[in-house]
């Protein structure tokens, strides 16, 4: 590793990160707290043109941290789950969980992920929170696309650059005083932030998060050796050198762009007309919500459904869990979980749709429309075109399955 590598090793053993789940079973499948990275949980937005499998896949946790890779492992004990991090004391924890459920699926590794060679490759990757620690992300990517199978994903969460502005404004003021990762500095960077104007935007963005209520929290979000924010243009750049691309979102928080003009077809076309990296880049700048940016990547850019366009005519339709939707008799009401913002898009009252089965993954768009009128039919197209495209829901070439039959039993 480099020397700044080698200080991350150094601050994730003694600060491991996340605060560690102690029991998989009542802190993650009791009250459903399932991470949308699992297979299970997301197979329609990682596979889409895939029908569902999950069976034997080869998945790799890039960076698993405390926890991350025993918790996907217990949910799928059908696939081989291998964890690798840095940090030894966090590589303790996983099998402490593996021990507690015994877990046959999962081998875990204490080493940068980079510097081990695999005689397999995966099926799946998950990499959240690591590669922006990095001096250079692009030898994550690198080595993300060298070990992935031709039809395999990669899900990637990395910091955006938007909305952690102050505080990283904030951060730049500590290390200009020189603040380290010892407990006197952890304890003057959270009273400094405590003694912020209440409607600092840095205070408001530390305080609406959990990491200010642990040492390790505030170390990583205050104190961390190394990390990156990322505008999605400059991230989409990094991404493609290295061969891989943007294949789907797991949310509207950066492609989500035509519902700021909802009743505005001239500005829908217009926004549908753009190259993709100017949309996303505008979609991060008007949705200010990119705290996580999570892009779930592949090798062949053809199978990418944010860029290429989409026959909804034959696609099946599912609930996004990222919003919430109130269906009235000519309109619809959508919440976005994260930023709380509530859109309404009206709906012509020529136009009928059994929503709970539309909603279903069980039917094609096409098998639900029993109007021959050829003007309403385009509406109720152009309508689901508004809905994949801001994410309000979701969709997949195939039958999508409750992802809550396949929750190990408790």
């Amino acid at each position: 590793m480099k020397n700044k590598d080698q200080l991350l090793s150094k601050q994730y053993n003694k600060y491991p990160y996340p605060r560690p789940v102690k029991n998989i079973d009542i802190e993650i499948i009791k009250k459903g707290k399932i991470p949308i990275a699992d297979p299970n949980f997301s197979w329609h937005l990682l596979w889409p043109e895939l029908k569902y499998n999950n069976n034997n896949l080869n998945i790799l946790v890039a960076g698993c941290g405390t926890h991350q890779a025993a918790i996907i492992a217990r949910l799928n004990p059908q696939n081989f789950i291998t964890g690798i991090d840095i940090s030894n004391k966090s590589i303790i924890h996983e099998k402490n969980l593996k021990k507690l459920h015994n877990i046959k699926n999962l081998k875990l590794i204490n080493d940068d992920f980079r510097s081990v060679k695999f005689n397999e490759k995966f099926d799946y990757i998950i990499s959240t929170g690591v590669i922006h620690h990095l001096k250079d992300p692009g030898t994550a990517l690198n080595f993300f696309q060298k070990n992935l199978k031709e039809e395999g994903v990669v899900y990637l969460m990395v910091y955006g650059s938007k909305k952690r502005f102050a505080l990283n404004e904030t951060i730049k003021v500590l290390k200009k005083f020189k603040f380290n990762q010892n407990q006197e500095s952890i304890l003057k960077s959270r009273k400094m932030i405590n003694n912020l104007n209440d409607n600092h935007p840095a205070k408001l963005f530390a305080f609406n998060s959990t990491d200010m209520q642990s040492k390790e929290g505030v170390v990583d979000l205050l104190l961390n050796y190394q990390e990156k924010h990322y505008d999605i243009d400059t991230l989409i750049k990094i991404i493609e050198t290295e061969k891989l691309y943007i294949k789907n979102f797991t949310d509207g928080s950066i492609c989500g762009v035509t519902k700021f003009f909802l009743s505005d077809t001239k500005m829908i076309k217009k926004i549908r007309n753009l190259k993709y990296i100017d949309k996303y880049k505008i979609g991060q700048i008007l949705n200010w919500n990119d705290t996580k940016i999570i892009l779930i990547l592949n090798k062949n850019k053809k199978n990418s459904v944010t860029t290429n366009k989409v026959n909804i005519k034959k696609c099946f339709f599912y609930h996004n869990r990222s919003v919430l939707l109130k269906i009235g008799y000519n309109y619809l009401d959508i919440v976005e979980k994260k930023s709380l913002k509530k859109f309404r898009i009206n709906i012509n009252e020529k136009i009928k749709i059994d929503w709970k089965l539309t909603l279903s993954g069980q039917i094609t768009l096409n098998s639900i429309i029993k109007t021959n009128d050829i003007s309403v039919r385009k509406e109720i197209y152009d309508l689901f075109n508004l809905l994949i495209e801001n994410k309000f829901i979701d969709f997949s070439f195939h039958k999508i399955f409750n992802y809550i039959k396949y929750i190990p039993k408790i």
